[in-house]
């Protein structure tokens, strides 16, 4: 009975968090408003021109900026924010978000390389197994080859992907996608392409 119950409090916990897919408090599908309450010190822009295909406007934290005007002063901040920045316990170096018409389609995560296990192994703890896993390698500009895990989990309200190396060698990325998102932004990629090619 106990086993049970168990697994039945696990597989609710799980569809629960399927359909309300959160990164550090902020839902996706939430306006820019819910990631400045969650983070009052985060910067807000319009994406420029040549990256409108990925979203119309962004947020973003990275340790230095979000303290640059913070009334306790740089250091206090950084210490308070060192604590509360963490993805699975483990630092983070930079948290994006990315909206169209004011919904948040897409979030990421960056931190060390040597975080991804830590951190993909809380995914699967919330999560459960990932739906596929890859492993290729990815070269520096010297051109030596570094392996790769990425990691996919297909969820109710969208997708986790977990990359061991990301836009640098020694930088991981977490990125939680909306559902509908990918289609939705390979659409807006291709209508955007149309409206360039008449400019060449």
């Amino acid at each position: 009975m106990k086993t049970a119950l168990a697994f039945a409090l696990l597989t609710c916990s799980t569809c629960f968090a399927q359909t309300s897919l959160e990164i550090k408090g902020v839902a996706l599908g939430s306006d820019p408003a819910a990631w400045l309450s969650r983070w009052p010190g985060a910067s807000c822009s319009k994406t420029p021109d040549q990256w409108k295909e990925v979203s119309d406007s962004h947020c973003y934290i990275s340790p230095t900026t979000y303290c640059h005007k913070d009334p306790r002063g740089m250091t206090a901040c950084l210490d308070a924010l060192a604590k509360e920045m963490t993805f699975a316990e483990k630092k983070v170096s930079s948290l994006y978000g990315y909206y169209v018409q004011d919904r948040l389609v897409r979030a990421t995560a960056a931190m060390a390389t040597s975080s991804y296990l830590p951190v993909v192994t809380a995914l699967e703890e919330r999560f459960g197994k990932p739906a596929s896993r890859v492993e290729d390698s990815i070269k520096n500009r010297a051109g030596t080859a570094f392996e790769r895990v990425t990691m996919i989990w297909n969820l109710e309200a969208g997708t986790i992907t977990a990359k061991s190396r990301a836009g640098k060698i020694d930088e991981m990325e977490v990125e939680y996608l909306l559902k509908g998102a990918k289609e939705e932004l390979a659409a807006r990629a291709k209508a955007l392409g149309k409206g360039a090619a008449k400019d060449l």
